[in-house]
């Protein structure tokens, strides 16, 4: 792999790819979860900071199978 020219595991794209297939079976899991809750509230809240960016937190609270609370953000 050190002479490899045409694929390096380090590189940005690669890793942002990498990142985005784990963010998509993620949000499948979330979905699949909240499917069988029987309640779901939905928190949200945003923020600006004196750069005058916007921040938006989407907060999702629901009973999992057994019973236990679960929030995921």
């Amino acid at each position: 792999m050190k002479e490899a020219t045409l694929f390096k595991g380090t590189s940005k794209d690669i890793q942002n790819d990498l990142l985005q297939c784990m963010l998509e079976v993620y949000h499948e899991k979330v979905k699949e979860e909240i499917g069988k809750a029987d309640y779901v509230s939905v928190i949200a809240d945003e923020t600006t900071g004196v750069s005058s960016l916007t921040q938006t937190v989407i907060v999702l609270r629901y009973l999992s199978s057994n019973g236990k609370p679960v929030e995921r953000f």
